[in-house]
């Protein structure tokens, strides 16, 4: 059986306090669950803050890092070369309200 670890990168607000993680501890995350036997990472993706986390930190928006940059950090890191696999998750939801009728 296989695990992975989903980083924190679209999470601040949502599911972890504001200010969770910074950038640079995405690399030691990703190099701890190396060590920790993780098959791989996730990123995971927001294209905008959710209108109820906006509402309940109006003064401080969460970080949202981009996964695709930041899988890129964790893969031109320096030192050894890696074994675990890097992958990002994206669920797209339709901007329509209404599904389409033929």
């Amino acid at each position: 059986m296989k695990f992975s670890v989903c980083l924190s990168t679209g999470f601040e607000g949502v599911m972890y306090p504001i200010p969770f993680a910074s950038a640079e501890q995405f690399v030691e995350q990703s190099l701890l669950c190396e060590r920790l036997g993780y098959d791989s990472v996730w990123g995971n993706d927001h294209v905008t803050t959710q209108h109820y986390v906006k509402e309940l930190f109006p003064d401080r928006p969460p970080n949202f890092y981009e996964p695709l940059i930041t899988l890129a950090a964790i893969a031109g890191r320096p030192g050894p070369s890696s074994s675990a696999r890097l992958c990002w998750c994206c669920r797209c939801a339709s901007l329509s309200t209404s599904p389409s009728r033929s």
